[in-house]
C-alpha cells in the first residue's frame, strides 16, 4: 500500500477487527500513551484499549513482544503470549539460549516469577524457550548448537498465561535419502513435541498473515485500480478487509461456508473462497441500493450532457438554465416523472441555438469517426457521429454507444428540438438492438 499497518485478527473467527496506520515517527510520537510508555507499547495499548478488562489473550509476534508490554497488558487484565527477539530488556534471553544448547529437539526450558504491578495486582510472568527441529545445514547447526527456525534461533516467548505442560505435537517435513531411488531424496513427515506456550503461539500467530494473503496475496484491489492517491489506496484496502472479514464470517457461522471449508481441507475440488467471491459478486449485482444510485447518477449525467449540447458551451446560457437542471435530478425512474423532466428541458433547449461548425453544419458533442475534426466534448461513455461523417438517406443519423437505458430518448429529444431529421428506427451500437418509435412513446416523447 505504500505504508505500514499494525493490525489485530480474532484467531477464532479470522476477522480483522482493529488496525492502525503507521504515519511516521513525528506523528506517531504525538499519539496516546507514547509519552508514558514508548511507541511500541503505546501501539499495543491503543489496539487493545476497547477490550480492557476482558480477560482475552493477545498473541503477538516479535514486533509487539517485550516484558514491558506483557506487564502493561496485565494491568488491563489482558493475558499475552508474545515472541521476544530484539526487545529483550528484562528478559532472560541468554540464560534460555544457554540451557537450550544441551537440550534435544522438542524440549523446552522456562523461568517464572511474580511481579507486583503499579495497581497493586500481582501477575505471574513466564519466560519460555522451545527448541524446534530447524532447517539448517550440518555446519551451521554444529556452530550454533541448536536449531529452531530458518535462522537457527529457538522460539523465545514471554507469557502471562501459558504453561510448559505437554501439548499437541508439531508436524514438519524433512528429507532423507531415498530407499528406492539411488541418489535421490524423499520427503517425510516428522513430529516435534511442544509445550502449551509454544503450541498456543504457533497455532495462532500466523492468523494475521493468513488474512493478509487472502486480501493481497494474489492481487490487491488498490493495485488493480492503479491508484495515484493514498486515500484511494486506503479505500481499496478497506474494501478488501471487509471482503475477507465477510468470507471469514461466512465460513464460521454459515452451514454452506463450513461445508465448503471442510471440503477444501479434505482435498476435494471445492474452494470456499471461490464460492464466497461468486456469492458476493451476485449480491453486488442485485443490490437495489446500488442500482438506484447508478440510475440516479446516469440521469444527472445525461442531463448535464444535454445541457452542454443545448448551450453549445455558452457559459452564460448554461448558468441561466442550470437551476432547472435540479428538477431532472429527482431520483425516480417512473415514466411520468421522466416525461415531465424531459419536457422542461425540451422547452429550455429551444431557447438556445444548435452548435455549428465553421461551415454552418450542426456538430454534436463528440464525433467517433476516425479522423474527424469535429469539436471534442467531455469523454463520457456516449459517443456520437457528426452530420458530416454519418448520413442516412441524406439526413443526419445518431449512432449511440451508451449503456444507459434512456440515452436514445435524449438524442431523439435534442434532434426534434432543433428541427433535425429523425428516423424512428435507429441501431444502438452498444446494445446491439433497435430503438423504435414505440419505445419513445413509452416515455412520452411523441405524445
Amino acid at each position: 500500500m505504500g505504508h505500514e499497518l499494525k493490525s489485530m485478527v480474532c484467531s477464532d473467527t479470522r476477522i480483522m477487527f482493529a488496525f492502525e496506520i503507521q504515519e511516521g515517527k513525528e506523528l506517531d510520537n504525538l499519539k496516546k500513551y507514547v509519552a508514558e510508555y514508548g511507541a511500541t507499547c503505546a501501539m499495543v495499548l491503543r489496539l487493545v484499549e476497547p477490550y480492557k478488562s476482558s480477560g482475552r489473550v493477545l498473541v503477538g509476534d516479535s514486533w509487539f513482544g517485550s516484558v514491558k508490554s506483557s506487564l502493561l497488558l496485565s494491568e488491563w487484565d489482558i493475558f499475552s503470549v508474545m515472541n521476544v527477539k530484539t526487545a529483550h530488556k528484562f528478559f532472560v534471553k541468554n540464560q534460555l539460549l544457554e540451557l537450550l544448547k544441551t537440550n534435544s529437539v522438542g524440549e523446552a526450558v522456562s523461568f517464572s516469577t511474580t511481579v507486583l504491578l503499579a495497581s497493586g495486582k500481582v501477575s505471574s510472568l513466564h519466560a519460555v524457550g522451545h527448541k524446534g527441529p530447524g532447517r539448517l545445514n550440518a555446519k551451521r547447526k554444529k556452530a550454533l548448537g541448536w536449531g529452531s527456525d530458518d535462522k537457527g534461533v529457538p522460539l523465545l516467548l514471554v507469557t502471562t498465561c501459558a504453561t510448559t505442560l505437554p501439548a499437541e505435537a508439531r508436524s514438519y517435513q524433512s528429507s532423507r535419502p531415498s530407499e528406492s531411488v539411488a541418489g535421490m531424496k524423499e520427503v517425510v513427515e516428522k513430529f516435534c513435541p511442544q509445550v502449551e506456550a509454544s503450541y498456543l503461539y504457533r497455532s495462532r500467530y500466523s492468523d494475521v498473515d493468513k488474512h493478509n494473503r487472502k486480501r493481497t496475496g494474489t492481487v490487491a484491489i488498490h493495485d488493480v485500480w492503479r491508484t495515484q492517491a493514498w486515500e484511494h489506496r486506503d479505500f481499496g484496502e478497506l474494501l478488501a478487509v471487509m471482503n475477507v472479514n465477510g468470507e471469514s464470517s461466512w465460513t464460521k457461522w454459515d452451514s454452506a461456508g463450513r461445508q465448503a471449508l471442510a471440503d477444501q481441507q479434505s482435498g476435494r475440488k471445492v474452494s470456499a473462497r471461490t464460492m464466497w467471491m461468486h456469492g458476493v459478486t451476485q449480491e453486488l449485482f442485485r443490490n437495489p441500493y446500488l442500482l438506484q444510485e447508478i440510475v440516479a447518477a446516469e440521469q444527472e449525467s445525461d442531463a448535464r450532457a444535454l445541457l452542454s449540447l443545448a448551450t453549445g458551451g455558452n457559459n452564460a446560457t448554461a448558468q441561466a438554465v442550470s437551476p432547472e437542471l435540479s428538477r431532472y435530478r429527482k431520483r425516480t425512474t417512473s415514466s411520468a416523472a421522466l416525461s415531465e423532466q424531459l419536457s422542461t428541458l425540451k422547452t429550455l433547449c429551444k431557447q438556445v441555438p444548435i452548435p455549428r461548425d465553421a461551415q454552418g453544419k450542426p456538430v454534436h458533442e463528440r464525433c467517433s469517426a476516425p479522423g474527424c475534426k469535429a469539436p471534442d466534448g467531455r469523454s463520457f461513455r456516449t459517443m456520437y457521429k457528426c452530420e458530416a461523417c454519418h448520413m442516412v438517406e441524406g439526413r443526419p443519423a445518431w449512432v449511440c454507444s451508451s449503456s444507459r437505458s434512456h440515452c436514445w430518448d435524449l438524442h431523439v429529444l435534442y434532434a426534434r428540438n432543433h428541427g433535425m431529421a429523425h428516423t424512428p428506427k435507429r441501431k444502438c451500437v452498444h446494445k446491439k438492438a433497435f430503438h423504435t418509435q414505440e419505445e419513445s412513446v413509452r416515455v412520452g416523447l411523441f405524445q
